[in-house]
């Protein structure tokens, strides 16, 4: 038997909840078109109420999820500023309350591990 558009989505979404879950980001815009014709599939025939609720339901979490990947992303991304920022001087205050960058010397030699 056939399945119906929104279990199709249905499906989808149980896909890309285990995309997102697993870290394959570049993996979820292969998705994407697909999703997108079957939401528009779904909003034009009104699905029953067990599965409209369980599509809600599904969306959500799977909304929750991503900006939940955003959030750790901008803050990976904000660390790794920091890093460079550090790498490339030390800011500081001077008394009068202007920053100023003490440079690095170049004449250093850096240890790796």
């Amino acid at each position: 038997m056939r399945n119906t558009p929104a279990e199709d989505l249905l499906d989808l979404l149980a896909d890309e909840r285990k995309l997102i879950r697993s870290g394959d980001l570049m993996d979820l815009s292969e998705l994407a078109d697909r999703k997108a014709f079957l939401a528009q599939t779904v909003a034009a025939a009104i699905p029953p109420g067990p599965i409209a609720t369980q599509l809600d339901q599904a969306l959500q979490r799977n909304a929750r999820l991503l900006l939940a990947v955003c959030g750790g992303i901008r803050s990976a991304q904000a660390r790794l500023t920091a890093l460079n920022e550090v790498r490339n001087g030390l800011s500081l205050y001077t008394a009068a309350g202007e920053r100023q960058t003490v440079a690095r010397r170049s004449d250093i030699l850096e240890h790796k591990a």
